[in-house]
């Protein structure tokens, strides 16, 4: 499902700002979708991985492995997140109410596509795994799962551009 990603600004009054054309992208959004059911996901900007951080990711380090290693940037992404991404959790859909129990499903689908269940223990606990989004990641994940997969390429003899040589990664660190 595609998803919609803007900044905003919350202003003195508590009120959301919004660029003009973050508008129109939102306008647009709703229009693509009426009568359909979609969710809002705000959190602090500064938490996140930034922008930049991504673009470092994606032009530097994972087109770094290809098309000797794995084709083209999108496996190596897949093949890193799932290794280094998956995280395992524990649901008990007997003591929650259903509504509970749905919000849990909800929360996993929304962060991945990789949702597996990996063990029922019985009628009503499931162990499952599922890949965190890059998206989702703080800033001090994002550049943990980085070294995690510039080690492992370097292991494969692969060598990357020197952080401090790029200049937009320096400057989102």
């Amino acid at each position: 499902m595609p998803e919609l990603f803007i900044r905003l600004k919350i202003n003195e009054n508590s009120e959301p700002e919004l660029l003009a054309e973050d508008r129109i992208k939102v306008r647009e959004f709703y229009s693509k979708r009426a009568g359909q059911s979609c969710e809002w996901l705000l959190r602090d900007e500064q938490e996140i991985r930034s922008l930049k951080a991504n673009r470092y990711y994606w032009s530097m380090v994972l087109t770094a492995f290809c098309p000797e290693h794995f084709g083209d940037p999108v496996n190596v992404h897949e093949y890193y997140s799932k290794k280094f991404l998956t995280q395992e959790d524990v649901i008990d859909i007997q003591e929650d109410s259903f509504g509970d129990t749905l919000s849990k499903i909800t929360k996993y689908a929304s962060r991945t596509k990789n949702t597996i269940m990996k063990e029922q223990i019985n009628d009503h606990i499931f162990k499952i795994n599922w890949v965190r989004s890059t998206a989702t990641l703080t800033k001090k994940m994002m550049k943990d799962y980085v070294d995690k997969i510039m080690l492992d390429g370097n292991e494969r003899g692969i060598e990357f551009m020197d952080i401090k040589q790029f200049d937009e990664y320096k400057n989102c660190r």
